[in-house]
């Protein structure tokens, strides 16, 4: 269900970043103006929200560089702000129609990938998106997509829960680990 899209600006300094996002993103980074620090928790509990949604949501701004993980599960404003003006400003993030479809080849070359990054956090475990990406371009070769694209992949598959991202690393899900053979 679309409930539309919630424009923000936010200030970090003398920077100004705009967003577009879903009505539920912008709640919970509004309730950072009003706290310092916040659990995923309370959170779930101020919106009545499901616990694993609120920590998807979360996971976006925190891939954004807007959050930073100061504890378990507790989150605050990263006073350094997003890491990229160039990549965060104007964003329109919604599930499924606001982040842009890849060109053929490159969604290819990104489902590619995708079996490489299974394959690697399954056997190493969390792992950075600089680390990720250079994981990829030894393996992949020159079909590897840019970091950005890249970047942009895993945080689709973060919202789609296959992945999760804390603390600067992604990490398969629980339910999508191979268990290990005897």
């Amino acid at each position: 269900m679309n409930y539309g899209t919630v424009e923000l600006e936010l200030v970090f300094g003398n920077k100004t970043f705009q967003y577009c996002v879903s009505p539920l993103l912008a709640t919970i980074i509004i309730h950072f103006k009003e706290n310092d620090k916040i659990s995923s928790a309370e959170l779930a509990t101020l919106l009545a929200v499901p616990p694993h949604v609120i920590k998807r949501k979360i996971a976006f701004w925190v891939n954004e560089g807007v959050l930073i993980e100061v504890g378990d599960s507790t989150y605050e404003i990263n006073q350094l702000g997003p890491h990229s003006p160039a990549q965060t400003s104007a964003i329109c993030f919604e599930r499924d129609a606001a982040i842009p479809a890849e060109p053929p080849q490159e969604a290819e070359d990104l489902e590619l990938c995708w079996k490489f990054v299974v394959g690697m956090l399954t056997n190493i475990g969390a792992m950075s998106l600089k680390r990720i990406y250079s994981m990829l371009s030894m393996c992949v070769g020159e079909s590897v997509p840019k970091e950005t694209a890249i970047k942009t992949y895993l945080q689709k598959r973060v919202i789609d829960g296959h992945l999760e991202y804390l603390a600067g690393n992604y990490s398969l899900t629980t339910h999508q680990k191979i268990p290990k053979s005897n």
